[in-house]
């Protein structure tokens, strides 16, 4: 997410493969695709994007990821719901390329 607070569109594209998908909780059955997460970044500045609470699971060529993301320093434009913690679950996969995300599942985090 470093990237994307960087606005550094190269290296969003080395890291999110051709087939990403986003898929959010309140609009499951429509998930973006990674052409329409990279036009939308540019309306949306950052400062930088912080995880907590991040644990790793390494199945051969996947590995899930999952962690609390904050976004800091977010622009006016960013909607409210956007600029607050969510829970996120990305899947890498290793292809001849490296590592690169495939899909990120996005959730509000639950209280305790």
């Amino acid at each position: 997410m470093q990237a994307w607070a960087d606005q550094d569109m190269a290296t969003m594209e080395q890291i999110l493969a051709p087939d990403f998908q986003l898929t959010m909780s309140h609009a499951p059955d429509r998930p973006f695709s990674g052409a329409a997460i990279m036009a939308a970044l540019v309306h949306y500045r950052i400062e930088r994007y912080d995880y907590r609470s991040m644990q790793v699971r390494l199945f051969g060529d996947l590995a899930l990821v999952s962690a609390i993301g904050v976004p800091v320093g977010a622009s006016a434009n960013l909607r409210a719901g956007d600029a607050a913690p969510h829970f996120l679950v990305d899947a890498w996969r290793r292809d001849p390329e490296g590592w690169r995300v495939v899909a990120r599942y996005s959730s509000p985090p639950g209280t305790r």
